[in-house]
C-alpha cells in the first residue's frame, strides 16, 4: 500500500466511526432529557439537516415528550459506500436496532436502514442527510 491509499483507508475508517455516532445520536433520545437529546442532534449534524433540527426543535420536543418514549439504539452494521476526500463528502449505509419504551409498555426491537450523507466540518464528520432505505 502506499501513503495515500493509507491515508484514504484512515479518513473512510474516521468519517464511518464519527457517522455511525452521529446516527446512534439521531436514534437516541429520552422524554425525560429532550433538550439533551436535541443538543446531541443539532452537534452531529451539519447544512441543511442542522437548520432543519434547529427549526423544528420546539415541534420535536413537543412529540417525544407527548409520546413519554425513550429510543436507544445501536449499529448492528454499516459502511461508508462513497468518499470523496477532497470535498469532504461521503455516504454511509448502516442497520439499526432502535430499541423504543414507551412509559408504562415493555421494550420493543425494531431494525432499520439507513442512508446518510456526511459532510466533514473541520476535523469531524457530520450528517447532512439521513434517510431510511427501504428493506426488501
Amino acid at each position: 500500500m502506499n501513503n495515500s491509499s493509507v491515508a484514504y483507508a484512515e479518513t473512510r475508517d474516521e468519517a464511518l466511526q464519527q457517522g455511525k455516532e452521529a446516527i446512534v445520536s439521531f436514534n437516541t433520545l429520552d422524554h425525560k432529557d429532550v433538550d439533551r437529546g436535541l443538543q446531541r442532534w443539532e452537534e452531529a449534524s451539519t447544512g441543511p439537516l442542522r437548520d432543519e433540527v434547529k427549526q423544528g426543535r420546539k415541534d420535536y420536543a413537543t412529540r417525544i415528550q407527548q409520546a413519554k418514549s425513550t429510543t436507544t439504539a445501536r449499529v448492528l452494521d454499516a459502511g461508508i459506500v462513497e468518499l470523496d476526500e477532497n470535498a469532504g463528502k461521503a455516504r454511509m449505509i448502516a442497520v439499526m436496532q432502535v430499541t423504543v419504551t414507551v412509559e408504562g409498555q415493555p421494550p420493543a426491537n425494531k431494525q432499520d436502514r439507513y442512508q446518510a450523507e456526511l459532510t466533514r466540518e473541520g476535523d469531524v464528520w457530520k450528517i447532512s442527510g439521513l434517510g431510511t432505505v427501504p428493506v426488501g
